[in-house]
């Protein structure tokens, strides 16, 4: 076996076959595959790469299919990295990363057009030759994703084996995860938290519960938390604002650990979540893709939710061990109080693969920081506290707004979704309010905004939205509503 800067991503799958090969590791589209099953499929799929020459980065497109989840089990035990293709995305989308990332190699379940230079490998499932697996390629990158962040321009973000090492060591020095622990993967596989939901079970000989794709997602998420008996759930936030009005509906008591990130929690749905799942321990985590999953985390106390959330917005706790927080003001100045949000630690990754967009790290005190483009700071009790974008701060008539505690205004009026958002096509830039609804009484709620925010900060228009654009990901598309700001 080559040397390795950190274990391999799937190492815990081959320690948990070996000590449980007939539990269960996968629970996919009304079926059950053992670790056993699992890893046969896997060494079926790398006997047909044999015939090619095997590279360091391998493309999966895709599906939701135990082929999809054994392919990359078969990579990673390789030692190469995979790069997740999903079939919902756009192909010229798809053709951008594939170029990106230079993919020599595809795998997928079915014929898919390739770009000239990169070879595919449709997966046989009825090939009759297994070929046992070891570490032949010297690799360090566990996976490689895209995220486009606030700008639009996707980035490509490789994690190192040492990055997933870092992050899976917090789980396994402060969770009691154990073999009889049932995963919630409710996640498209191209969005980074999926491999908390996939990893975290297959370090521990627990199986991961795929929800389908097929239907209102959010509900197939409560209903197979109830009749699977889900111990371990992890969502984006926004989901319970697209199912608060069927949770009283429902009941989780097997839930022990339920995990948001992803987006801003509201503790107003926190708090409705925990009547629900009241025996759960509630975690609010925060991360961006680039320090790898998450690497901060709150665990969310009834008692002391007042003063932790800010906005009505939830803590985001503390960093995990080993991980550095500064912050930078206005002037890229260091300091630890409050700024622009960076991090520094073993979860941080190198640098993107296009080698321009390196201006979001920088070196202080002999670390290497990532600049998240979040701002933040530390409350009395020493947890992070979120306060916006960098770029959700604007200007209006001299006075400087935060565009969270305008949504947080109108929300508290209309109990609806919100988003708040500047126009600053115009010389002077001016707030719009995007309000998930087909109908509202808006001379009830300009009377009642002029109640609680100064005249500079109510919004000089408003747009009703029968239902927020979202991502493949679950999160509210907000580059889509910033083209509606100029229709």
């Amino acid at each position: 076996m080559p040397s390795q800067t950190a274990e391999l991503l799937a190492q815990g799958f081959i320690e948990s076959k070996a000590a449980f090969p007939n539990n269960n590791a996968l629970y996919i589209d009304g079926n059950f595959y053992t670790y056993s099953e699992i890893l046969e499929k896997a060494e079926i799929i790398f006997a047909q790469l044999k015939k090619f020459e095997l590279p360091t980065r391998i493309g999966i497109y895709t599906y939701n299919s135990v082929w999809t989840y054994a392919a990359i089990i078969a990579i990673s035990l390789s030692g190469a990295c995979y790069v997740p293709l999903s079939n919902q995305m756009p192909n010229q989308r798809i053709a951008s990363q594939i170029k990106l990332v230079g993919l020599t190699l595809i795998i997928s379940e079915h014929k898919i057009a390739v770009p000239t230079g990169t070879e595919l490998m449709v997966i046989n499932q009825t090939f009759n030759e297994r070929k046992a697996i070891s570490a032949l390629v010297q690799q360090d990158l566990a996976y490689i994703l895209f995220t486009s962040g606030t700008t639009g321009e996707p980035k490509g973000v490789p994690v190192s084996k040492k990055n997933t090492s870092a992050f899976f060591s917090h789980y396994k020095k402060n969770f009691d995860f154990n073999a009889n622990d049932k995963f919630l993967q409710p996640y498209v596989l191209n969005f980074d938290v999926s491999v908390f939901s996939i990893f975290s079970a297959w370090n521990c000989g627990a199986c991961v519960y795929v929800v389908p794709e097929t239907g209102f997602k959010y509900l197939n998420c409560m209903t197979m938390i109830k009749e699977q008996g889900i111990t371990v759930s992890s969502f984006v936030p926004g989901v319970l604002q697209y199912i608060e009005k069927y949770l009283d509906e429902f009941s989780f008591p097997a839930l022990r650990y339920s995990f948001f990130s992803g987006d801003k929690l509201l503790q107003t749905l926190a708090e409705k979540w925990h009547v629900v799942a009241k025996n759960a321990l509630i975690y609010n985590c925060y991360g961006p893709t680039e320090t790898t999953i998450v690497c901060t985390e709150y665990l969310w106390q009834k008692d002391l939710s007042s003063e932790e959330a800010h906005n009505n917005i939830v803590s985001l706790g503390k960093p995990f061990e080993n991980m550095q927080t500064v912050f930078l003001d206005d002037h890229d100045n260091v300091n630890r109080v409050s700024g622009e949000l960076c991090f520094s630690g073993p979860q941080v990754i190198d640098a993107y693969l296009d080698e321009k967009q390196h201006d979001k790290f920088f070196d202080f005190e002999g670390n290497r920081y990532y600049k998240t483009g979040d701002l933040a700071g530390y409350n009395k009790n020493g947890n992070l506290v979120f306060y916006g974008r960098k770029d959700s701060q604007v200007k209006i008539n001299g006075y400087r707004v935060e565009l969270l505690e305008v949504e947080q205004a109108i929300r508290h009026v209309t109990k609806k979704n919100v988003v708040v958002l500047p126009n600053t096509t115009n010389e002077m830039p001016v707030l719009i309010a995007f309000i998930e609804t087909s109908e509202i009484d808006m001379t009830d709620l300009k009377l009642k905004l002029k109640e609680i925010l100064p005249d500079y900060m109510i919004p000089n228009s408003y747009k009703l939205v029968k239902e927020f654009p979202k991502s493949i990901n679950g999160k509210i598309d907000i580059q889509h509503l910033k083209k509606m700001t100029d229709a």
